[in-house]
């Protein structure tokens, strides 16, 4: 997956939890294996929640796993946990003008269960996170779609992507 971002000032800081770097310029993605983005107001946690933050010094990144599906739709006791540094989905970004772009490789086990193959379906949402102070109150979070809401747990509001040959 590679999303170019316009984006006029950089900023990244220290914070004191590695979940937090959303309040730096930043991107999360959001999976539904399981495509149930049409499901109800009530999230059903079967998705991957990933966070894309880019070190205190700004120049390499690291992939934070929120969410995961649950392990019975995984790997069971031995599945990815939520809240830990992903070993799963490679992440690096470029610098051009006028801002960047970010690249990311997701293994197999990063998108369980969903298989690769024509008409296959998965939900997919992201959500950019604009720094231009180092005060999280003075912050931009753009969303993908139509919702003018944060659609972070909710994959009711995620378009679907449908793969064809």
């Amino acid at each position: 997956l590679a999303l170019k971002v316009s984006d006029d000032h950089f900023i990244t800081k220290a914070w004191n939890l590695p979940g937090d770097g959303w309040k730096n310029d930043s991107v999360q993605i959001f999976l539904n294996p399981l495509a149930g983005a049409g499901m109800p107001a009530e999230p059903i946690r079967d998705y991957w929640s990933y966070g894309i933050f880019f070190r205190p010094e700004g120049t390499s990144l690291y992939v934070w796993r929120y969410k995961v599906p649950d392990a019975q739709l995984t790997e069971g006791v031995t599945a990815p946990r939520p809240n830990t540094f992903s070993d799963t989905v490679d992440a690096v970004c470029r610098n051009i003008p006028g801002g960047r772009i970010y690249e990311m490789k997701f293994q197999p086990r990063a998108l369980m269960p969903f298989q690769l193959g024509a008409g296959k379906i998965l939900g997919i949402d992201l959500l950019f996170n604009d720094a231009d102070s180092s005060d999280p109150s003075q912050m931009y979070r753009y969303v993908f779609g139509n919702e003018q809401t944060l659609s972070n747990d909710s994959p009711r509001l995620w378009p679907y992507a449908v793969l064809v040959p």
